[in-house]
């Protein structure tokens, strides 16, 4: 993939494709499209989550004291007596799926769900403003893009249909994120006349925002390996009363979950 100002230029089978700014019919196009391959996302997102819970479940990492003092040294030697005892001896540490282990999981769904409009969306991309506009005046954008659809599933290698989408999205995020941020204000002000309800003040109160204490065990935490750098683990130190509560992997406290 190679870019030029305003414009990514794309391989992809025997041709190369070039990426450029969005004209109107385009842009409306690829947002339709878009739309369609959105709707699938929150029954995904669901079966992402759960995924994700088993996963935690089923492939919980437990070790023993000497085993987390030889993996995370000073930081797991600091944890008090009375912390091992609480949690039988052991350090439970989370064990998150890989992007391509999620991806794997909802695959056959999202292929059901959103196989042509992607694809679809991949061959808007491809075509240049000015294919469009020729095929709209002939009333034929639908067998434009379904023959450009065709030509990338018989041409292309997989992973230069991937860049061509990508392209696409850098392009899009280069031509409309500054609008976005321009229209921001605007559409929050329409929000708020078309009867949105404004912001409470416990709603924006610094109370209501401050973040809880949370135990080791929280699901949104991964596994770590700590560094010289990090911050020590929480414990109560040796020198003050000893901490009651489960040990925990070692985190930075600088560091969000």
């Amino acid at each position: 993939m190679m870019s030029a100002e305003n414009a990514i230029q794309v391989k992809a089978g025997r041709e190369t494709y070039t990426v450029s700014r969005f004209r109107g019919l385009k842009a409306q196009l690829i947002m339709r499209l878009s739309a369609k391959v959105g709707r699938a996302y929150p029954k995904l997102a669901t079966k992402v989550a759960e995924f994700e819970q088993s996963y935690i479940a089923e492939n919980m990492l437990r070790l023993s004291r000497p085993e987390a003092e030889l993996r995370f040294g000073v930081e797991a030697a600091e944890i008090t007596d009375e912390a091992w005892q609480s949690a039988d001896g052991e350090l439970a540490l989370k064990q998150m799926p890989s992007p391509m282990e999620r991806l794997a999981h909802i695959w056959p769904e999202l292929l059901e769900a959103a196989e042509e409009p992607l694809f679809d969306l991949i061959a808007v991309v491809s075509l240049s403003n000015e294919d469009l506009a020729k095929a709209d005046d002939a009333d034929g954008v639908e067998g434009t893009v379904e023959e450009r659809r065709r030509l990338l599933l018989h041409d292309a290698e997989f992973e230069q249909l991937i860049e061509l989408a990508l392209a696409g999205y850098e392009v899009a995020r280069g031509q409309f994120g500054p609008l976005v941020q321009r229209l921001t204000p605007l559409l929050g002000m329409l929000g708020m006349t078309m009867g949105a309800p404004e912001p409470t003040e416990s709603s924006t109160s610094p109370e209501s925002e401050a973040p809880t204490e949370s135990s080791p065990d929280s699901s949104d935490s991964e596994t770590r390996q700590p560094s010289s750098t990090d911050s020590q683990p929480p414990t109560d130190g040796l020198d003050e009363k000893p901490s009651t509560t489960s040990p925990g992997p070692p985190s930075d406290s600088s560091q969000g979950s």
